[in-house]
């Protein structure tokens, strides 16, 4: 937990800084200097680094910032990389994003778990399984990623894989509201005008 901490207030801290860098007449110096700790196995650095790259439209090289931080346990990397590779067209990319994605889940990386939630709820990559898309929506959930409970909202209310249940529906736009998930208390307030008529 500590670690995932640290990373967002390092990943807050250098976004913040984002901003200037791209205002800045020494935005290659400063990837430069985020490149050159990668270099020197600052797998942190790396994440950051693949960040930027992949916001200013580097994206090969974004790449390479994502797999060396991903290849020595930044999970979150693995993430961007994933969803990076899920959009190619070659199935062979989409499914080592998938991988990567997987990785990133099964180190608790909610990101991770929603993606693949998504890929499998929309059948964007492999057919439609909505009993795995509950399954990534469910671990993402607990994880804390409110659009994955607010998915999981959606699924039980409609009844999509699973039996048609409101009140379990409720629930989970309850958490996502409460996490201020605006669609989530939207459909909580819908949901509940519903059931009071």
């Amino acid at each position: 937990m500590n670690k995932i901490i640290y990373i967002t207030f390092i990943c807050c801290f250098f976004l913040l800084s984002y901003s200037a860098f791209a205002e800045d007449s020494n935005f290659s110096e400063h990837i430069k200097v985020l490149e050159e700790k990668c270099y020197k196995n600052d797998y942190l650095s790396c994440y950051v680094a693949g960040q930027v790259l992949e916001d200013t439209n580097f994206i090969l090289l974004a790449i390479s910032s994502y797999e060396k931080a991903c290849n020595n346990g930044i999970y979150e990397s693995c993430v961007n990389l994933g969803k990076i590779y899920v959009k190619d067209y070659s199935k062979a990319i989409q499914n080592k994003g998938v991988k990567l994605l997987n990785t990133a889940c099964d180190n608790n990386i909610a990101r991770g778990c929603a993606n693949l939630g998504n890929i499998y709820y929309k059948g964007t990559i492999y057919k439609k399984n909505y009993k795995k898309a509950k399954k990534y929506y469910d671990k993402a959930c607990v994880l804390h990623d409110n659009a994955a409970c607010f998915n999981l909202g959606v699924i039980y209310q409609q009844g999509t894989g699973v039996k048609k249940d409101n009140v379990t529906a409720l629930k989970y736009y309850k958490r996502a509201c409460q996490h201020n998930f605006d669609k989530g208390c939207e459909m909580y307030k819908d949901l509940v005008r519903g059931i009071d008529r």
